[in-house]
């Protein structure tokens, strides 16, 4: 977004975006280039917020700082979630289409940054431990042909969908399919937390939940 008007809180207020609902359970939040992080949300703000302003090469500059730093977060007990949206496949697909060499390349740098993640949670020790960070990575749609507007059950419009963590199943595949609006549910629970009234559905995600992870939690809601 890039109206300064759509960042007025009137705009934000209606619905409860995740890290509201984890900063109301006095959960510490950062998010870098999170669209509506910058925003005060019935009268609250992230403690760390990167504002979003469109792709650029600085923001792949800046990237792997940011995980080093998260991962260093984590470390020390400072932070319960952290949040970011990197563009450049997304970016790159609207521009040129999704079989563009540039595609490769955007994500290869998804890889990349994965990988440093990766590698920056077995140098802090927290890769193999009880309490290492939940991780999912949400695709936000299919590239087909780069532009938006197609019916979702096509496969070429399918994202994907990783989990990793304490609340996650070792070994479990999941379902076949999960929809986006599922996803809130799963970060909820890794959060240790009730999630607000939505349109996702506990039965496509519970299979993969780990139930000793919240027993109580899980017992209620799921």
């Amino acid at each position: 977004m890039s109206a300064p008007e759509s960042f007025h809180p009137r705009w934000w207020t209606r619905a409860e975006p995740l890290w509201t609902r984890a900063l109301r359970r006095n959960r510490t939040v950062a998010m870098f280039w999170w669209d509506g992080c910058q925003v005060d949300i019935n009268g609250t703000r992230p403690q760390s917020c990167s504002p979003y302003g469109g792709y650029s090469t600085k923001i792949d500059r800046q990237m792997e700082q940011k995980i080093q730093e998260t991962v260093v977060a984590f470390k020390r007990d400072a932070l319960d979630l952290a949040m970011f949206y990197y563009e450049g496949p997304d970016a790159e697909g609207h521009r040129n289409g999704p079989d563009s060499e540039g595609i490769e390349s955007a994500v290869g740098k998804v890889d990349h940054y994965l990988w440093n993640l990766q590698m920056g949670l077995e140098r802090e020790g927290l890769s193999d431990q009880f309490k290492n960070p939940a991780k999912t990575l949400p695709g936000n749609h299919g590239p087909p042909p780069g532009i938006h507007g197609y019916d979702p059950m096509m496969p070429d419009m399918w994202g994907i969908f990783f989990a990793r963590g304490p609340a996650v199943l070792r070994g479990s595949a999941g379902p076949s399919m999960i929809r986006m609006v599922d996803v809130y549910n799963v970060l909820c629970y890794m959060l240790g937390m009730d999630p607000a009234a939505n349109s996702g559905s506990w039965n496509d995600v519970k299979t993969f939940l780990e139930r000793n992870y919240d027993t109580h939690l899980y017992d209620r809601i799921v």
